[in-house]
C-alpha cells in the first residue's frame, strides 16, 4: 500500500483558504477623519434668551445666551445667575429666590418659569432648551 497523497483533494481547500486571506487583507475599512472625530467630540451649542422680573415694572430686556445642546432651563438659570436658592435639585427644584428676589410664602408667591411666553408645563429642571427658546423668570402667586 502506498500512501501518496492526491493534490487534487487539497486544491478546493487552498483556494478557500487563499480567497479568505486576500478578502480579510483587501476589505475595505471605515475610514474615520480627524475631521469627523473632532466634530463628534465638539458639544453642539444652541442659542437661548432668559428674562428675569424681579418686579412688575421690569423693563429690562432679554439676555441672550449660548448653551450646551441637552442643557435644561435649571441649568441656564444656574449658570447665569449667581444668586439662585432653590429647595430640592434637578428635576424637583423649586426656584424660592433669584438675585435675593424672594417668593414669599405667606404672601402665596412663587417664582414661575414661563417658556416661549407661555407658563411652563414641566419644571425647570424637566424642561431640555430647544434652540430661540425665551425662558422668562416671574414672581406669581396662587
Amino acid at each position: 500500500m502506498t500512501n501518496v497523497k492526491n493534490p487534487k483533494v487539497y486544491l478546493p481547500i487552498i483556494v478557500v483558504v487563499a480567497l479568505l486571506v486576500v478578502g480579510f487583507l483587501f476589505a475595505k475599512k471605515p475610514v474615520v477623519s480627524p475631521e469627523t472625530t473632532k466634530e463628534a467630540q465638539a458639544v453642539q451649542k444652541i442659542s437661548v434668551e432668559q428674562k428675569i422680573f424681579e418686579s412688575t415694572n421690569d423693563e429690562k430686556g432679554f439676555v441672550k445666551y449660548t448653551v450646551s445642546k441637552g442643557e435644561s432651563a435649571l441649568d441656564l438659570l444656574k449658570n447665569s445667575e449667581p444668586d439662585v436658592k432653590m429647595k430640592d435639585e434637578g428635576k424637583n427644584a423649586f426656584i424660592t429666590s433669584i438675585r435675593g428676589s424672594t417668593a414669599d410664602e405667606a404672601k402665596k408667591e412663587y417664582w414661575a418659569l414661563y417658556i416661549n411666553g407661555e407658563p411652563a408645563e414641566v419644571g425647570a429642571g424637566s424642561y431640555i432648551l430647544l434652540p430661540g427658546d425665551q425662558i422668562e423668570w416671574k414672581i406669581k402667586t396662587f
